[in-house]
């Protein structure tokens, strides 16, 4: 068993319980109360719980990561490469339109799942 990958699964769904208790209270719920059409509240739910699923999805793939060598680094790889994504977007909406990195910082939590992943790669006997 990979700790650095256990670690990484853990925040992960910890991630998981953030986006869809804290986030649907602070984001999705207010979108659902605004005056936007059915259709852009319907659109807007696919993609908060979207996000949510993958999140949810790469929580779980880490731990299989975390107990299987041979699916280890392809797994990772892809979720690095998820979770790059959606840090880079963060980054990118926070100085593009709110002028600040510090409004969103849903980025940090993916920087740092991103190093715990790839500490879990470096140390594959730990």
């Amino acid at each position: 068993m990979n700790k650095w990958l256990l670690a990484a699964g853990i925040l992960g769904f910890v991630t998981v319980l953030l986006h869809e208790i804290g986030g649907g209270a602070g984001v999705h719920v207010p979108i659902l109360e605004s005056s936007l059409s059915v259709d852009l509240k319907a659109i807007s739910s696919v993609i908060w719980h979207g996000i949510g699923a993958i999140l949810l999805i790469n929580s779980g793939a880490t731990l299989l990561a975390a107990w299987s060598e041979n699916l280890r680094r392809p797994l990772i790889f892809l979720i690095c490469v998820q979770y790059a994504a959606f840090t880079m977007l963060f980054l990118y909406y926070g100085i593009t339109r709110q002028n600040s990195v510090l409004l969103m910082p849903q980025w940090t939590i993916f920087l740092v799942l991103i190093g715990l992943l790839l500490m879990g790669i470096r140390r594959e006997k730990a």
